[in-house]
């Protein structure tokens, strides 16, 4: 009877430390897809964000007379108010669309991390890269910057002390760095 006893023992051993590695690979594994849910949530956040920003660029973009709405599935849809394209007006450029031409002739000679610079400064309070990335594209349509291009481009001005970085949420915000 007392070999059963040492057999039982053994088996429960051998028992226990299996029990044991399966929990830690259990936690492991949690611990990983815990990491990867969040990190695909930042993704869906961040395109969510990037998507409303989107519509609503869309949506102005509609109200203008002559340019056509784009849809989600990528055809093109008549201005929301309805008119047929207007042909183009020869009324003169204001002195706002004059510097701009300027300032987008100067863009191209510019690093990238200096145009985004004079566009943190132009406006008040932080933007986040997707609004920094259209007001690029707006006024230097020359400058083919994705919003990941900005990003990072964003990111690596935050390291150097050119510009700031605020968190709200999960959103980010960047603005001109705060000079002392």
């Amino acid at each position: 009877m007392a070999e059963p006893s040492t057999d039982t023992v053994g088996i429960k051993s051998h028992y226990a430390t299996q029990i044991s590695a399966d929990l830690e690979r259990n936690a492991q594994g949690q611990e990983e897809i815990s990491a990867q849910l969040n990190s695909l949530k930042d993704q869906l956040s961040t395109l969510q964000q990037d998507r409303a920003l989107l519509v609503t660029m869309q949506r102005s973009l509609a109200g203008q007379v002559g340019t056509p709405a784009v849809t989600v599935n990528g055809t093109a849809a008549p201005a929301a108010n309805g008119a047929a394209p207007a042909e183009s007006a020869a009324t003169a450029p204001s002195p706002a669309q004059k510097a701009a031409k300027r300032r987008r002739g100067q863009a191209a000679k510019l690093p990238l991390r200096e145009v985004l610079s004079t566009i943190l400064a132009e406006h008040e309070g932080p933007r986040s890269a997707a609004e920094v990335a259209a007001v690029l594209s707006q006024n230097h349509p020359e400058r083919n910057a994705s919003i990941p291009v900005v990003r990072n481009t964003l990111e690596g001005m935050v390291a150097k002390g050119q510009a700031t970085r605020k968190r709200q949420q999960k959103s980010v915000f960047y603005s001109t760095a705060e000079v002392s």
